[in-house]
């Protein structure tokens, strides 16, 4: 109201990648009609999408003989350990704070068998960490300081992940 009191006519752009409804919440926001752009229009490379599921073990048995599947976390650790190893920066997502860090040392341990340097490579990033350690930790994986971050969802939505391979 004050700009156009004084002759402005502003445009107004909003942005956010978790909004339900944009529109509403632009026209409530600035009294305005408000065009949603939910499509995303821009240039990007080819992504492959996996499904993995945990190989079924075969000395172990469950209930009834039922078919047991190698633990996730332990699946989570070996892949990661895997993409480290051929250097492919990377995310894994753990549900839980406990799951990350075990999987991250589990990651750590297989690497330091390898390389002491590649261990080094691999971070756990959760809730619960002070604000300055979670932005090092970001910092640390653009860099290139870290190649892999094993995180529950406190990974921030604004986390620039364009450089990241897995």
């Amino acid at each position: 109201r004050i700009a156009q009191h004084y002759g402005a006519q502003p445009v107004f752009v909003l942005a956010s990648a978790t909004v339900a409804d944009p529109a509403s919440l632009g026209e409530r926001l600035t009294g305005l009609d408000c065009a949603p752009i939910t499509e995303d229009g821009s240039p990007n490379g080819a992504k492959t999408v996996v499904l993995w599921e945990p190989p079924l073990l075969e000395e172990i048995t469950g209930e009834n003989g039922a078919p047991v599947r190698r633990a996730v976390g332990t699946e989570s650790a070996r892949i990661t350990t895997e993409l480290v190893s051929a250097n492919a920066r990377t995310l894994a997502f753990i549900r839980s704070r406990r799951g990350v860090e075990l999987t991250a040392l589990t990651a750590q341990r297989s690497l330091s068998e390898v390389d002491d340097e590649l261990a080094a490579k691999v971070a756990a990033y959760r809730g619960g960490y002070l604000p300055e350690d979670r932005r090092e930790l970001e910092r640390a994986l653009m860099a290139g300081e870290l190649c892999a971050v094993v995180t529950t969802n406190a990974l921030e939505l604004g986390v620039d992940i364009s450089g990241l391979d897995a």
